[in-house]
Order: structure tokens, then C-alpha cells, then sequence
């Protein structure tokens, strides 16, 4: 899953926009260079095709800058390259004109708890429930950090609440909507308490359909074994009045093997 963010900085007197290339990843990608590239070049063309011609023509005209991060939260250890260079055949063989970039790679179950919970930030919040994921775990965070969330601008909210849907997938149908109606922060305080609502209410449900699950199948397993257990009757009655065992088969309703182990008993 990819998210694209947009932010404006000035440094040294100079204002100007750079973007933020999210990618979450839960397995290791030995392609992650390459997707990447292809993430920015779609940024880069989307940001000319919106550019006027007169502006494209300066001299002064650049593309923005973008950084590509990848968010993993995967159990293994990530072994794919972490540089473009290093996927290119032979690149020891060139120099500096070759495309290359490094991505920043986080890796969210590696990093220092306690440092985590010192950010006080989304990213923080967002590693530590990376950490221990479920959705139990995930409400009980939300709640001692919700003033965190009540500080973000709309477009971080909106990126909490894909990246949610994106590690809760079995709750997603279930708890999408009561993400879908809060838009502004600021409700974050009844969006949690929905949202634990939701997920109680799912748990319960799931727990009543496995014991009516596990209930029809004891009362099916029961009737298929009194079902046996009176075929096996009739098979011992039928082979007593000297019946063969290939008609005792036939009349019992059982396989020649069944019956053959009556007699041998």
C-alpha cells in the first residue's frame, strides 16, 4: 500500500514543496527499488502534466523533491537492496551517471519501544501499535493517544485511517464505515469510542457464530454416528440369520470392508 504526501518547507529563506512516498510493506520486496522509481516517476508526470508550458519553459522550473520511505513490519529480516544502483547488472562497471537513489527503510519491529513512545507523533503511535497488532491492542493505544490524533491536519487523518483499514483486514467491512464518517480530528474522542464499540460487537458475534458452528456440527456428528451404530445392528442381525456378507452389505447400507470386520469380530 502507497501513500503520497505533499508538505511546504522553508529553509534559508527559500519556500518550496516536497513529497513524502509512503510505502507500507508486510513481506520482504526484492523489487522495492524498482516500484518505487515507478511511484516517482508517476509523481513527477502528474506534477508536469499540471504545469503550464510558459513555466516549463524557464530555466528556473525543477521537479519537486521526493523521498520514498518504506514502512515494514514484517518478521524477517529485510534483505532486499536498499539503493536503485544495486539492482542494475553490472553497475560496479559505471559511474556517477548511472540513476540511483536510497530509500529510508523503517522497520517498525526493530525499533526501541521506549523511544517510540517519546515521539508523541503519529509515526510513533503508529509503530507501537506495529509492534503488537490486533485490533484489542490497537484501541487500547488509540485511547492513551488520542490527543496526538486531535492534533493532526486532515490529510495525516485520512493516512491513519487507510493505513487501519489496510492492517485490519478482517474488520474492515465491520469498522469501515464508522472510520468513513469522521473527517476532522477533532472527533477522534467518539471515533474511538465507536470504533471499540464495533469491534466488541464483532468479537461477540464471531464468538456466537463459532459456538453455533461448533454446535451443529457436535449435533451432525451425532446423528451420523447413531445412523452407523444402527446399520452396524442391523448388519449383525442380518449375518447371524446366515445372510452372506456381500447381502448384508447391500441391505445395511455399509461397504464390504464394515462388514467384513464384524465377522472378524
Amino acid at each position: 500500500m502507497v501513500n503520497v504526501l505533499v508538505y511546504k518547507a522553508q529553509l534559508s529563506g527559500q519556500e518550496f514543496y516536497f513529497y513524502v512516498l509512503l510505502e507500507f510493506q508486510s513481506r520482504v520486496d526484492f523489487q522495492m527499488p524498482h516500484r518505487l522509481l515507478t511511484y516517482m516517476t508517476e509523481i513527477w508526470r502528474d506534477v508536469q502534466s499540471n504545469t503550464p508550458q510558459s513555466e516549463k519553459r524557464r530555466k528556473t522550473h525543477k521537479l519537486p523533491a521526493v523521498v520514498p520511505i518504506v514502512l515494514y513490519n514484517g518478521n524477517a529480516t529485510w534483505t532486499a537492496v536498499r539503493s536503485f544502483r544495486e539492482m542494475l547488472e553490472g553497475e560496479q562497471h559505471f559511474g556517477a551517471e548511472l540513476l540511483n537513489f536510497r530509500y529510508v527503510l523503517l522497520d517498525v519491529k526493530r525499533l526501541d519501544k521506549k523511544q517510540l513512545e517519546q515521539m508523541e507523533n503519529l509515526i510513533g503511535l503508529i509503530f507501537l501499535v506495529e509492534q503488537n497488532p490486533g485490533a484489542v491492542p490497537f484501541t487500547n493505544r488509540l485511547r492513551k493517544s488520542s490527543q496526538i490524533l486531535k492534533k493532526l491536519d486532515p490529510e495525516l487523518f485520512q493516512l491513519f485511517k487507510s493505513w487501519f483499514k489496510m492492517t485490519n483486514p478482517k474488520e474492515t467491512e465491520k469498522i469501515g464505515h464508522v472510520l468513513d464518517k469522521f473527517e476532522d480530528p477533532k472527533g477522534v474522542d467518539t471515533m474511538i469510542s465507536n470504533l471499540t464499540k464495533a469491534l466488541r460487537d464483532e468479537y461477540y458475534e464471531m464468538r456466537r457464530q463459532g459456538l453455533a458452528a461448533g454446535q451443529a456440527k457436535g449435533k451432525e456428528e451425532g446423528r451420523v454416528e447413531g445412523e452407523t451404530a444402527a446399520r452396524m445392528d442391523i448388519a449383525r442381525n442380518l449375518l447371524k440369520e446366515g445372510m452372506s456378507i456381500e447381502q448384508t452389505a447391500r441391505l445395511a447400507g455399509l461397504n464390504i470392508s464394515e462388514v467384513e470386520q464384524l465377522t472378524e469380530k
